[in-house]
């Protein structure tokens, strides 16, 4: 079964139905954040042996003690989670944050407007996508975003005085005009343009096209900007983008001291890292308390995801008994915690365990507001109300795909580089390391149980089954060769009409025509 839940209730909900008052919308983003770093799944992820993946040596500690620690790191999660929709099959459309996220915000395969790495992001997503926050402003919704936006071109003016030697603290990263969040759809933003922000004195800060001071850690003041948002303008629905900026690397300073406290795993800098996870759940915690005071939280979407898989250096769990990490095709890259609640109106308590992509996010939103798509507008993300209301039995995805460079970068084979770079900017070491970011090609494709995988690094396909190999370890393309011949026909006719990359800094078009020769 696809849905899991001992009763079920068919509720008169989705497109074509009239409500009297529009639903809100809240989509809430953790930075890196693992599968297996958050506390909604299976016991067996913290209380039985897996084959756990390689971390480096700054998060070490105890066996069980970080596991232990995402247990217990964010309960308004899972309240949420008990509240609604838990999914334990969502994927990203990219494991790499940029594309990720220009993936969300048009809920469309971001390989169709020619952006597969961050590389391409850098030229921003192009100006004849459109975002589908716009299509709630032009329905008479108040848009934000607060906190990171990263799917805009960007000119990144140098700090001369800077004495960090954490890139966030040496310069200032503006949006190019016509990238704005004011230009795609919203109509306030408090955040960052780039891929990062310094957790405490940022110098990127901006509320709307101005500079803004950072007060006191950046995780808390994302909150009271979201709070400030939600408890005014009630005239109107709004739709709020929070997109949080842990517990991206290279998270060196400390959390507050009431985060903090709340850990005790024997590795300082593990207890930080599920600290900021902690800032973040409280945040969940307080805006849907704000929202239940207000009466407004029975008709509020609130959608939970991270952006893809946590990196290597991070604590245990990271991506749990999946392969891979951030910015690689295999699930550990791609696979993402993902809740979706709308109180009474979802049933609480249900897991889905069909495909579903953080495309279908916005997707969803569109469907519950009664707002149109287009008809010149082709959307990849698709609504869930349907099979989570019982309305049809027909699976939102039947495939997923996934296309474009192939890079170690965040994974276990350069954990040296990791270490370096962390003795670096803590002032133990005086050389900034130097790591080369392979970018060759690689492509998977996943239907039902099966996985699909090509990298330009094996040169051989790879055919997994994962319900019973979710590790990615026995390769069955050979006990299989009608599916293998199947899944990548279904590659190659997704990737054949997909646009040429925009950049050609680490991925060119060269590489872009060697992966589409290798279908």
């Amino acid at each position: 079964m696809i849905l899991k839940k001992t009763t079920a209730i068919l509720l008169m909900i989705g497109a074509g139905i009239c409500f009297a008052d529009k639903p809100n919308i809240v989509v809430i983003l953790t930075d890196d954040q693992g599968y297996g770093q958050t506390p909604l799944f299976s016991p067996e992820l913290y209380e039985k042996p897996f084959a756990r993946q390689q971390n480096t040596a700054r998060y070490e500690c105890p066996p069980g003690a970080a596991e232990q620690a995402a247990k217990i790191s964010m309960p308004h999660l899972q309240r949420l989670a008990a509240d609604g929709v838990r999914f334990t099959n969502a994927h990203v459309a990219s494991p790499i944050c940029g594309p990720s996220r220009a993936a969300i915000m048009t809920a469309r395969y971001p390989q169709r407007f020619g952006i597969y790495w961050n590389d391409d992001m850098h030229k921003g997503v192009p100006l004849d996508e459109v975002f589908i926050p716009e299509l709630f402003q032009q329905s008479g919704y108040r848009t934000a975003v607060i906190g990171k936006w990263h799917v805009g071109a960007l000119v990144k003016e140098k700090i001369m005085s800077a004495t960090s030697r954490d890139y966030h603290d040496q310069r200032i990263d503006q949006c190019v005009a016509g990238y704005h969040p004011y230009d795609r759809g919203f109509d306030y933003f408090f955040g960052y343009y780039g891929a990062g922000a310094s957790l405490y004195d940022s110098p990127s800060l901006f509320r709307g096209k101005d500079l803004a001071e950072a007060k006191g850690c950046l995780v808390d003041q994302l909150t009271e900007e979201a709070l400030s948002f939600a408890r005014t303008g009630r005239e109107a629905p709004f739709l709020l983008y929070l997109a949080y900026n842990v517990p991206h690397i290279p998270l060196e300073a400390r959390m507050p001291e009431k985060y903090l406290k709340r850990f005790n795993t024997g590795n300082a800098e593990v207890d930080n890292y599920y600290a900021s996870l902690a800032a973040v759940d409280d945040g969940i915690g307080r805006l849907v308390g704000t929202l239940e005071k207000q009466g407004r939280l029975d008709n509020t979407l609130i959608v939970f995801m991270s952006d893809n898989g946590a990196v290597v250096d991070s604590p245990q769990p990271l991506n749990g008994r999946f392969r891979g990490y951030k910015s690689l095709c295999s699930a550990g890259g791609t696979q993402i915690p993902m809740v979706m609640c709308w109180k009474n109106k979802l049933e609480g308590g249900t897991v889905f365990d069909g495909l579903a992509s953080s495309m279908d996010a916005f997707a969803t939103a569109l469907d519950i507001a009664n707002i149109p798509i287009p008809t010149t507008l082709q959307l990849d993300g698709k609504s869930l109300i349907p099979i989570l209301t019982k309305q049809t039995e027909q699976l939102p995805h039947e495939v997923l795909f996934w296309a474009g460079p192939d890079s170690p970068y965040w994974g276990d084979s350069n954990t040296n580089f990791w270490t370096g770079y962390w003795n670096y900017i803590t002032s133990k070491q005086d050389e900034m390391p130097v790591s080369g970011r392979n970018t060759d090609g690689s492509w998977t494709v996943r239907k039902g149980p099966w996985s699909l995988q090509y990298t330009h690094r094996d040169t051989r396909l790879a055919l997994y089954h994962m319900e019973t190999d979710p590790g990615e370890s026995m390769d069955v393309s050979r006990a299989h060769p009608e599916t293998v011949q199947e899944l990548k026909l279904a590659v190659k006719k997704w990737y054949t009409p997909m646009k040429e990359p925009l950049s050609s800094v680490s991925w060119n078009t060269n590489q872009w025509e060697k992966l589409r020769d290798s279908m």
